[in-house]
């Protein structure tokens, strides 16, 4: 509605013996109709409605649905960038002798040897050690 765009997804069952209700309900404020309101079916058939008036129920038919909608794909920035070719080179990691099946036979896998949860080592090269997760 005037450049403002409002999402729901109608997902009737969330969890175990749950259930919400299927009605979508959205805020206008002031304004007597909507702009527009497009619905997409889960396998990606599309229909839209024009000029849609406030305080009314509209009942949606999947029949109606005749497009496909081809979503727009935004290409994320990085948050990260891959350093590790300058870090890992000075950082040493020893495995210590102890084994989890001694104390516990039955544990699904070895917990103690997933490598280091700390890393030390001078990463913005200011000649300091920096200890990083």
């Amino acid at each position: 509605q005037k450049g403002h765009v409002q999402v729901a997804h109608s997902m009737t069952s969330r969890g175990f013996e749950s259930s919400v209700d299927s009605d979508l309900i959205f805020g206008l404020g002031n304004n007597s109709n909507i702009d527009s309101v497009r619905i997409v079916w889960t396998d990606f058939k599309t229909q839209m409605l024009k000029k849609v008036k406030a305080n009314v129920t509209v009942i949606l038919d999947y029949k109606n649905a005749k497009d496909i909608y081809k979503p727009t794909v935004i290409e994320p920035k990085p948050t990260f960038k891959e350093i590790s070719n300058q870090i890992i080179a000075g950082a040493t990691h020893f495995e210590n002798k102890y084994l989890d099946y001694d104390s516990d036979r039955l544990m699904p896998h070895v917990l103690s040897t997933e490598g280091p949860k700390i890393v030390k080592g001078d990463v913005n090269k200011d000649g300091r050690r920096t200890l990083f997760c």
